[in-house]
């Protein structure tokens, strides 16, 4: 059974959205903070263009003494736009204009009642400047001090800018000092967050949106171009493990997908070429070309059988007959050799050679005889009465491949060779001649008739051989 896994297509939508989850959203968190960094820079730099306006309109109307002009500009700045708002403090936190204490001062200054006390205030009493404003104001006079505030859902921005006391404002103001005040600017920014907000709301929505449609399209288009094919090719490549050599793919992309295709189609024409083509060679052939191919010297149980009578019976009858019919009789013998754990090394004409490899490969050799001698005798009306006779003998030969570079055979020479060949061509029909080399190894239940002498071409001296008998 195989281990369950992870499809193909879930990891691709898998890593798309990761991918395009970190992509999309550091984009849109590097927009929102350029976005939040714009906006609180512009803010900065038009309160301290403002605040430079101001501080020049504050010069214009003290130095000619027209405090009550300065204040009511303030007002109508805050009566123009009421989220801005603009405030003056005394060095000490004190709201200038709030009472008579800088009239009498100046007025002691410079030695005369140039201004006259206020009966009531110029403007209404308001809360204090905050000590950090002032202490930054008194540790570094040419800054300006920006700060940020948030109460009962509004915020503010603040800018604290300076008064320098100046040359021209020391004869009122005395010289002993180098700050004269500080002027408040705040303006309400809560408006801005709050379409800012919306902006990344909407920011986010559309991230969502682009998100879930980038990840539809890219999987699509990954299912489509790789997803798909793939598991097309790996159904071709189960289908040929299977046995089935007709499956193709039909993937026509002109891509690196398409050329893995082409290769599988190639692949498989391939391998059912060498599949047909297995059936006109040796099992021992098609392990040659998996193993070392070298030439060498086993011993094996030689097995030879040739059709009696077929050239007279082949010259009566039509060609597509005799072919037919050979190609029957041959097929139940190699059935049969399979059977009992042969290779057939061959096929020469109507004559089968086979080999048989093992410590039981006489045994098996020879119950192969007697059963295709029993089957052919079985089936005499299909096949026309033919019958084999049979030569089987065991000794060393060589293996090896013989023939030139163009054109081989994987097979098997030798004298033990020719001597079954010989035994099988003194065979007569349904008789199985074997060595005394094979006649050892046969246990009681195989019957022989024998030893007889038989005299071969090749060898000087008679063989003695045997003749197995049907069990």
């Amino acid at each position: 059974m195989k281990d369950r896994y992870l499809p193909l297509s879930v990891k691709a939508n898998l890593v798309l959205l990761v991918i395009l989850t970190l992509g999309l959203g550091i984009v849109t968190f590097l927009y929102y903070r350029e976005v939040n960094d714009t906006i609180t820079s512009s803010i900065e730099n038009s309160l301290k263009n403002q605040s430079q306006i101001l501080y020049s309109a504050i010069q214009n109307f003290m130095l000619p003494g027209e405090a009550p002009l300065a204040v009511q500009f303030f007002r109508d700045i805050q009566d123009l736009n009421p989220l801005y708002q603009v405030r003056l403090f005394r060095t000490n936190g004190v709201p200038a204009f709030s009472d008579n204490d800088t009239i009498q001062e100046v007025n002691r200054r410079i030695n005369r009642n140039r201004f006259l006390p206020r009966e009531t205030q110029l403007i209404q009493p308001t809360p204090a400047a905050p000590p950090k404003a002032l202490d930054a104001a008194k540790n570094r006079p040419a800054r300006d001090l920006f700060l940020r505030t948030e109460s009962e859902g509004r915020v503010k921005v603040l800018i604290y800018k300076p008064l320098i006391n100046l040359p021209k404002c020391t004869g009122c103001h005395g010289p002993d000092h180098t700050i004269r005040g500080i002027a408040e600017i705040s303006t309400d920014i809560t408006q801005s967050i709050q379409a800012q907000g919306e902006t990344i709301v909407k920011a986010a929505l559309l991230f969502g949106g682009a998100l879930v449609a980038l990840s539809l399209s890219l999987g699509r288009f990954l299912h489509r171009q790789i997803i798909r094919p793939v598991r097309e090719i790996g159904e071709v490549c189960a289908s040929v493990t299977a046995g089935n050599f007709q499956v193709r793919t039909s993937i026509e992309q002109k891509d690196e997908i398409g050329d893995l295709a082409f290769t599988v189609n190639t692949m498989v024409k391939g391998l059912h070429e060498r599949f047909e083509l297995s059936k006109y060679v040796s099992s021992a052939t098609l392990q040659s070309l998996q193993d070392d191919s070298t030439a060498k010297k086993i011993s094996a149980t030689v097995f030879f059988s040739d059709i009696r009578g077929f050239t007279a019976f082949s010259e009566h009858i039509p060609p597509e007959t005799v072919v037919e019919l050979l190609n029957r009789v041959l097929s139940l013998q190699t059935d049969i050799i399979h059977s009992y754990g042969g290779d057939v090394d061959k096929y020469v004409g109507d004559e089968v050679v086979a080999v048989f490899i093992g410590e039981t490969a006489p045994v098996q050799a020879s119950k192969a005889a007697l059963e295709i001698h029993r089957v052919l005798k079985e089936k005499a009306d299909e096949i026309n009465a033919l019958g084999v006779g049979i030569g089987i003998t065991t000794g060393e030969l060589i293996l090896g491949r013989i023939g030139s570079e163009k054109r081989a055979d994987f097979t098997v020479i030798g004298d033990t060779v020719n001597t079954a060949s010989r035994f099988c061509s003194a065979a007569q029909k349904g008789q199985t001649i074997i060595s005394e080399s094979v006649f050892r190894f046969l246990p009681p239940s195989l019957r022989t008739e024998g030893p007889y002498l038989l005299k071969v071409k090749g060898k000087t001296e008679k063989q003695r051989v045997y003749i197995l008998k049907e069990v």
